[in-house]
Protein backbone atom coordinates (compact mmCIF):
# COMPACT_ATOMS: atom_id res chain seq x y z
CA UNK A 1 0.00 0.00 0.00
CA UNK A 2 2.47 2.31 0.69
CA UNK A 3 5.24 1.72 -1.85
CA UNK A 4 2.49 2.99 -4.33
CA UNK A 5 1.99 6.12 -2.23
CA UNK A 6 5.49 6.74 -2.38
CA UNK A 7 5.67 6.43 -5.97
CA UNK A 8 3.23 8.97 -6.89
CA UNK A 9 4.31 11.32 -4.74
CA UNK A 10 7.80 11.42 -5.81
CA UNK A 11 6.90 10.52 -9.55
CA UNK A 12 5.17 14.00 -9.13
CA UNK A 13 7.92 15.83 -7.21
CA UNK A 14 10.63 14.43 -9.77
CA UNK A 15 8.61 14.99 -12.87
CA UNK A 16 9.23 19.44 -13.47
CA UNK A 17 9.13 19.95 -17.22
CA UNK A 18 12.81 21.83 -18.26
CA UNK A 19 11.34 25.29 -18.29
CA UNK A 20 9.57 27.12 -20.79
CA UNK A 21 12.78 26.68 -23.43
CA UNK A 22 11.27 24.43 -26.46
CA UNK A 23 14.65 22.91 -27.65
CA UNK A 24 14.77 21.75 -23.57
CA UNK A 25 11.20 20.47 -24.29
CA UNK A 26 12.26 18.53 -27.09
CA UNK A 27 14.66 16.70 -25.57
CA UNK A 28 12.87 16.30 -22.68
CA UNK A 29 10.22 14.72 -24.52
CA UNK A 30 12.57 12.66 -26.38
CA UNK A 31 13.67 11.02 -23.35
CA UNK A 32 10.39 9.84 -22.74
CA UNK A 33 10.13 8.62 -26.13
CA UNK A 34 12.92 6.27 -25.45
CA UNK A 35 11.38 5.02 -22.04
CA UNK A 36 8.03 4.15 -24.09
CA UNK A 37 10.28 2.05 -26.54
CA UNK A 38 11.90 0.71 -23.83
CA UNK A 39 8.83 0.09 -21.71
CA UNK A 40 7.58 -2.14 -25.15
CA UNK A 41 10.16 -4.22 -23.94
CA UNK A 42 10.04 -4.43 -20.83
CA UNK A 43 6.65 -6.17 -20.64
CA UNK A 44 5.13 -8.24 -17.43
CA UNK A 45 4.80 -11.61 -17.26
CA UNK A 46 0.79 -11.90 -17.78
CA UNK A 47 0.61 -14.30 -15.20
CA UNK A 48 2.17 -12.11 -12.59
CA UNK A 49 -0.41 -10.35 -10.78
CA UNK A 50 1.83 -7.71 -9.04
CA UNK A 51 4.19 -7.39 -11.74
CA UNK A 52 1.14 -6.67 -14.21
CA UNK A 53 -0.46 -4.13 -11.66
CA UNK A 54 2.79 -2.23 -10.85
CA UNK A 55 3.32 -2.03 -14.88
CA UNK A 56 -0.13 -0.30 -15.50
CA UNK A 57 -1.30 1.37 -12.26
CA UNK A 58 2.59 3.17 -11.94
CA UNK A 59 5.44 2.50 -14.10
CA UNK A 60 3.42 3.52 -17.91
CA UNK A 61 1.02 5.82 -16.60
CA UNK A 62 4.26 8.41 -15.57
CA UNK A 63 6.12 7.48 -18.27
CA UNK A 64 3.30 8.23 -20.78
CA UNK A 65 2.54 11.24 -18.50
CA UNK A 66 5.98 12.26 -18.98
CA UNK A 67 5.55 12.48 -22.78
CA UNK A 68 1.98 13.87 -22.89
CA UNK A 69 2.83 17.01 -20.99
CA UNK A 70 6.06 17.38 -22.90
CA UNK A 71 4.29 17.57 -26.31
CA UNK A 72 1.56 19.37 -24.14
CA UNK A 73 4.08 21.97 -23.10
CA UNK A 74 5.46 22.77 -26.63
CA UNK A 75 1.48 23.09 -28.35
CA UNK A 76 1.02 25.69 -25.40
CA UNK A 77 3.77 27.49 -25.90
CA UNK A 78 3.10 27.72 -29.65
CA UNK A 79 -0.33 28.89 -29.55
CA UNK A 80 0.52 31.16 -26.42
CA UNK A 81 -0.52 34.91 -26.28
CA UNK A 82 2.60 37.37 -26.06
CA UNK A 83 2.89 38.32 -22.64
CA UNK A 84 2.07 42.15 -22.85
CA UNK A 85 -1.48 40.30 -23.66
CA UNK A 86 -3.74 40.08 -20.73
CA UNK A 87 -5.41 37.06 -22.76
CA UNK A 88 -2.09 34.74 -21.79
CA UNK A 89 -3.33 34.78 -17.95
CA UNK A 90 -6.46 33.92 -19.04
CA UNK A 91 -5.33 31.23 -21.92
CA UNK A 92 -2.87 29.55 -19.34
CA UNK A 93 -6.15 29.89 -16.34
CA UNK A 94 -7.94 27.44 -18.75
CA UNK A 95 -5.71 24.70 -19.86
CA UNK A 96 -5.11 24.47 -16.19
CA UNK A 97 -9.25 24.58 -15.51
CA UNK A 98 -9.31 21.78 -17.93
CA UNK A 99 -7.58 19.26 -15.92
CA UNK A 100 -9.18 20.38 -13.07
CA UNK A 101 -12.48 19.53 -14.98
CA UNK A 102 -11.20 15.90 -16.16
CA UNK A 103 -10.33 15.32 -13.07
CA UNK A 104 -14.28 16.06 -11.60
CA UNK A 105 -15.94 14.07 -14.66
CA UNK A 106 -13.87 10.97 -13.41
CA UNK A 107 -13.96 11.85 -9.60
CA UNK A 108 -13.94 8.10 -8.47
CA UNK A 109 -10.71 7.35 -10.63
CA UNK A 110 -9.83 10.59 -8.81
CA UNK A 111 -10.55 10.02 -5.28
CA UNK A 112 -9.35 6.12 -6.10
CA UNK A 113 -5.36 7.70 -7.25
CA UNK A 114 -5.85 10.88 -4.88
CA UNK A 115 -5.84 8.73 -1.83
CA UNK A 116 -3.69 6.40 -3.05
CA UNK A 117 -6.20 3.10 -2.93
CA UNK A 118 -4.95 -0.33 -3.86
CA UNK A 119 -8.09 -2.30 -2.44
CA UNK A 120 -9.19 -3.13 -6.66
CA UNK A 121 -6.44 -2.61 -7.74
CA UNK A 122 -6.70 -6.43 -9.96
CA UNK A 123 -9.98 -5.36 -11.10
CA UNK A 124 -8.71 -1.65 -12.15
CA UNK A 125 -5.18 -1.96 -13.63
CA UNK A 126 -4.32 -5.99 -14.28
CA UNK A 127 -5.38 -6.17 -18.24
CA UNK A 128 -6.41 -9.54 -18.05
CA UNK A 129 -8.09 -9.79 -14.79
CA UNK A 130 -12.17 -9.70 -14.36
CA UNK A 131 -13.93 -6.34 -13.86
CA UNK A 132 -12.76 -2.86 -14.61
CA UNK A 133 -13.85 -1.02 -17.71
CA UNK A 134 -11.83 -0.57 -21.10
CA UNK A 135 -11.44 3.31 -22.73
CA UNK A 136 -13.33 3.06 -25.93
CA UNK A 137 -10.22 5.47 -27.19
CA UNK A 138 -6.90 6.53 -26.57
CA UNK A 139 -3.91 8.11 -27.43
CA UNK A 140 -1.55 7.06 -30.41
CA UNK A 141 0.84 6.48 -27.91
CA UNK A 142 -0.71 3.97 -26.09
CA UNK A 143 -1.70 1.74 -29.05
CA UNK A 144 1.82 -0.50 -27.91
CA UNK A 145 0.21 -0.95 -24.56
CA UNK A 146 -2.84 -2.67 -25.39
CA UNK A 147 -4.78 -3.97 -23.54
CA UNK A 148 -4.97 -1.73 -20.85
CA UNK A 149 -7.91 -0.48 -18.58
CA UNK A 150 -9.52 2.62 -18.11
CA UNK A 151 -8.20 3.26 -14.54
CA UNK A 152 -4.25 3.51 -16.37
CA UNK A 153 -5.92 5.43 -18.92
CA UNK A 154 -7.34 8.11 -16.23
CA UNK A 155 -3.95 8.16 -14.08
CA UNK A 156 -2.10 8.92 -17.15
CA UNK A 157 -4.30 11.74 -17.46
CA UNK A 158 -4.28 12.72 -13.90
CA UNK A 159 -0.40 12.50 -13.39
CA UNK A 160 -0.23 14.53 -17.31
CA UNK A 161 -2.68 17.48 -15.88
CA UNK A 162 -0.43 17.69 -12.38
CA UNK A 163 2.97 17.82 -14.27
CA UNK A 164 1.21 20.74 -16.55
CA UNK A 165 -0.52 22.54 -13.51
CA UNK A 166 2.33 22.72 -12.20
CA UNK A 167 4.61 23.80 -15.27
CA UNK A 168 2.29 26.37 -15.83
CA UNK A 169 2.20 27.71 -12.52
CA UNK A 170 6.22 28.00 -12.05
CA UNK A 171 7.20 28.91 -15.42
CA UNK A 172 4.41 30.95 -17.06
CA UNK A 173 1.69 32.82 -14.85
CA UNK A 174 4.84 33.93 -13.21
CA UNK A 175 5.38 36.24 -16.41
CA UNK A 176 1.83 36.97 -17.17
CA UNK A 177 -0.27 40.27 -16.98
CA UNK A 178 -0.70 41.26 -13.17
CA UNK A 179 -3.25 43.84 -12.94
CA UNK A 180 -3.72 43.01 -8.88
CA UNK A 181 -1.63 45.24 -6.83
CA UNK A 182 0.35 43.50 -4.13
CA UNK A 183 -1.50 42.84 -1.07
CA UNK A 184 -0.92 45.16 2.15
CA UNK A 185 -1.81 41.95 4.30
CA UNK A 186 1.79 40.13 4.75
CA UNK A 187 1.47 35.98 6.25
CA UNK A 188 3.71 35.78 8.73
CA UNK A 189 2.91 31.95 9.53
CA UNK A 190 4.63 28.80 8.11
CA UNK A 191 4.27 27.04 4.86
CA UNK A 192 2.39 24.31 6.11
CA UNK A 193 0.26 26.24 7.83
CA UNK A 194 -1.42 27.78 4.87
CA UNK A 195 -1.40 24.72 3.37
CA UNK A 196 -3.24 23.09 5.71
CA UNK A 197 -5.74 26.08 5.90
CA UNK A 198 -6.18 26.04 1.83
CA UNK A 199 -6.63 22.37 1.47
CA UNK A 200 -9.16 22.55 5.11
CA UNK A 201 -11.43 25.06 3.10
CA UNK A 202 -11.37 23.61 -0.30
CA UNK A 203 -11.89 20.12 1.48
CA UNK A 204 -14.85 22.08 3.42
CA UNK A 205 -16.68 23.34 -0.07
CA UNK A 206 -16.74 27.01 0.72
CA UNK A 207 -15.54 28.24 -2.58
CA UNK A 208 -18.35 27.17 -4.44
CA UNK A 209 -19.59 23.73 -5.76
CA UNK A 210 -17.13 21.13 -5.66
CA UNK A 211 -13.87 21.17 -4.75
CA UNK A 212 -11.41 23.66 -6.30
CA UNK A 213 -8.07 23.68 -8.49
CA UNK A 214 -5.38 23.63 -5.53
CA UNK A 215 -2.96 25.10 -7.24
CA UNK A 216 -6.09 28.18 -8.43
CA UNK A 217 -6.37 28.38 -4.53
CA UNK A 218 -2.64 28.69 -3.91
CA UNK A 219 -2.36 31.40 -6.50
CA UNK A 220 -4.88 33.49 -4.92
CA UNK A 221 -3.65 33.19 -1.34
CA UNK A 222 -0.44 34.30 -2.14
CA UNK A 223 -2.15 36.96 -3.85
CA UNK A 224 -4.31 38.53 -0.89
CA UNK A 225 -1.58 37.15 1.81
CA UNK A 226 1.41 38.39 -0.32
CA UNK A 227 3.27 34.88 0.35
CA UNK A 228 5.08 32.33 -1.66
CA UNK A 229 4.08 29.45 -1.03
CA UNK A 230 5.90 26.83 -3.44
CA UNK A 231 5.21 23.66 -3.77
CA UNK A 232 1.42 23.45 -2.21
CA UNK A 233 1.11 19.43 -3.68
CA UNK A 234 4.70 19.03 -1.55
CA UNK A 235 3.62 21.16 1.73
CA UNK A 236 0.80 18.96 1.58
CA UNK A 237 2.35 15.61 0.88
CA UNK A 238 5.19 16.24 4.03
CA UNK A 239 1.67 17.40 6.30
CA UNK A 240 -0.09 14.26 5.22
CA UNK A 241 2.66 11.64 6.53
CA UNK A 242 3.03 13.51 9.88
CA UNK A 243 3.53 10.87 12.69
CA UNK A 244 1.82 13.14 15.26
CA UNK A 245 -0.69 15.68 14.30
CA UNK A 246 -1.84 15.95 10.61
CA UNK A 247 -3.19 19.57 10.89
CA UNK A 248 -1.26 21.92 14.23
CA UNK A 249 -2.70 24.67 12.35
CA UNK A 250 -5.99 24.12 12.44
CA UNK A 251 -6.55 22.94 15.72
CA UNK A 252 -4.84 26.13 16.74
CA UNK A 253 -7.08 28.05 15.19
CA UNK A 254 -9.88 26.52 16.99
CA UNK A 255 -7.89 27.12 19.92
CA UNK A 256 -7.41 30.71 19.61
CA UNK A 257 -10.77 31.46 18.88
CA UNK A 258 -12.29 29.62 21.49
CA UNK A 259 -10.00 31.12 24.30
CA UNK A 260 -10.75 34.77 22.42
CA UNK A 261 -14.92 33.71 22.86
CA UNK A 262 -14.10 32.73 26.69
CA UNK A 263 -12.15 36.16 27.03
CA UNK A 264 -14.80 37.93 25.51
CA UNK A 265 -17.52 36.31 27.83
CA UNK A 266 -15.61 37.32 31.17
CA UNK A 267 -15.15 40.77 29.79
CA UNK A 268 -19.32 41.06 29.35
CA UNK A 269 -20.27 39.77 32.82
Amino acid sequence: MLSDNILFSDSLRNSDLPGADPQRLQHYLQQAESELLQLQTDRPDPANVQEQIQYYKTTLPYTIAKYLAAKQAIDILVFMPPPHLATRKEYLMNISAEAQQYRLCNHEAYLYFSLCKCDSDESHFHPYAPGGSFPTSIPVCLAPFLPLKEYSLQYCNFITGHIISNWINCHLLQNAPNDNPTSPIQWIGSIAAITELIYALNEAGVFGAGRQEINKLKLYFEKVFNVSIGNIYKAYEHARIRKKSRTPFIDSLKAALLRRMEEDDENAL
